[in-house]
């Protein structure tokens, strides 16, 4: 698996402090490959209500569960993953919106 991008993935946890809402994040650095998406996979995501931008491809063991990436100062919203072997996952992302 050719490895050619830096990502950090992102765990958002929400915690009450002096009665407000505060967020924190749990950052991992680790590398993934990177590839767009192919026009088929494009209108797949589109049908299914979704937008798929970018697909991130990693080690299986690497990924738990996190809602988000970050490459190149672009935050991704993780939509899908796939199981492509016992070893590698597939992260299927589009580009968050803000809020």
């Amino acid at each position: 698996m050719k490895q050619d991008a830096r990502i950090v993935l992102r765990q958002t946890a929400y915690d009450i402090v002096d009665g407000y809402e505060t967020e924190t994040f749990e950052d991992t650095v680790i590398w993934a490959g990177r590839r767009s998406v192919t026009r088929s996979e494009f209108y797949q995501a589109s049908q299914s209500g979704y937008r798929a931008d970018v697909i991130f491809t990693i080690y299986a063991f690497e990924y738990h569960g996190e809602e988000q990436v970050i490459c190149n100062d672009v935050i991704y919203d993780v939509v899908r993953t796939y199981q492509k072997t016992p070893d590698i996952l597939e992260m299927t992302c589009q580009v968050r919106e803000e809020k």
